[in-house]
């Protein structure tokens, strides 16, 4: 009867080693999956605080962009309102020259002229916008 009941000992040393190590095991497990949790929402944060400063960079760049095509704008305004005036003062120069209605033909050449560089140069001045609108909506989020 001894035989039985110490193979059954060696058996249940056997069990309880290995449940041993499978508790060790699960111990381990529990330690991994609480530091992988720690590793995990280091990440979260760090994702977090890079995605803020995108935003910033992103609001930045718009704010300045804003500000250089404000600045462009009445900048190009400037420089066709100058071209015009100029414009203006050859042609009023030109008529007051013109002694006979031959003279005149010439002016209304000029006047053409004024006419088409003002719808030339505002046809380009609102694709420049449109062009320049439409980037700052696609990069502003």
């Amino acid at each position: 009867m001894n035989s039985p009941t110490s193979s059954m000992d060696v058996i249940y040393q056997k069990l309880a080693a290995e449940m041993d190590g499978l508790l060790k095991r699960i111990d381990e497990f529990e330690d991994f999956v609480g530091e992988s949790g720690k590793k995990l929402a280091l990440q979260a944060d760090l994702l977090q605080e890079a995605g803020s400063r995108y935003g910033r960079a992103v609001q930045e760049f718009t704010e300045e962009a804003k500000t250089e095509l404000a600045d462009y704008f009445e900048n190009r305004a400037k420089v066709v309102a100058s071209e015009q005036a100029a414009l203006l003062r050859e042609t009023v120069l030109a008529c007051i020259k013109a002694e006979s209605g031959r003279a005149l033909l010439p002016c209304r050449a000029i006047i053409r002229k004024a006419q088409t560089g003002w719808i030339v140069a505002h046809g380009l001045t609102a694709f420049c916008a449109s062009v320049l609108t439409a980037l700052l909506i696609r990069f502003s989020g």
